[in-house]
């Protein structure tokens, strides 16, 4: 009895060894095929960078090189845009204060001031539905261009920043109009 479980113990033994060798041969195979992945990827980058055009290098720096100034001028329209928007609730907080103090002097007021703060109530609706509806068109453009950055797209990148500063210009233009439109307000 001794001799079979002397015999039984021995081979757990070596099935045990075993198989951590086994575990270590296999974590082996994966690193190895790891680092042969990590070498091929290496040298295909090496290649496909000798393998470049230098006339398509020189169009992505042109390219990059005009993308600069918009990004510039995108961060510039947004700093402005920023300061017109405090600039407008001022305007705004302003208009409605003058508003109630003549609704506290109806009695006072002309039929003609009563028409013109309904027309300038009416422009102010529609500004901030006009100034609203550029807010959803800025976040697709916005999509479109992380996107085109990913998959480093200079034209795509070029034309969204253009989108933006076109759209970020009419919104100042609209803000600067609903600032007067406020300022007008007041006047009454």
């Amino acid at each position: 009895m001794r001799k079979f479980i002397l015999i039984l113990i021995s081979i757990c033994l070596l099935l045990g060894i075993t198989t951590s060798f086994a575990e270590d041969k296999n974590t082996y195979k994966q690193r190895n095929k790891t680092e042969k992945n990590e070498e091929q990827i290496r040298s295909k980058k090496e290649t496909d960078r000798k393998t470049i055009d230098k006339s398509k290098i020189d169009k992505r720096k042109d390219l990059k090189q005009n993308i600069t100034p918009l990004i510039k001028l995108v961060s510039e329209n947004k700093e402005k845009s920023n300061k017109l928007t405090q600039q407008s609730k001022e305007s705004y907080r302003n208009a409605k204060n003058h508003i109630r103090k003549l609704m506290e002097e109806k009695d006072s007021l002309t039929d003609e001031q009563v028409e013109e703060l309904k027309e300038s109530l009416e422009i102010l609706k529609n500004w901030n539905k006009k100034i609203g509806g550029s807010r959803g068109d800025m976040r697709k453009i916005t999509e479109r261009l992380r996107d085109a950055k990913e998959k480093r797209n200079y034209n795509r990148i070029k034309g969204n920043y253009e989108k933006i500063i076109e759209i970020q210009n009419s919104r100042i233009e609209n803000l600067n109009k609903v600032i007067e439109d406020l300022d007008n307000i007041t006047d009454i």
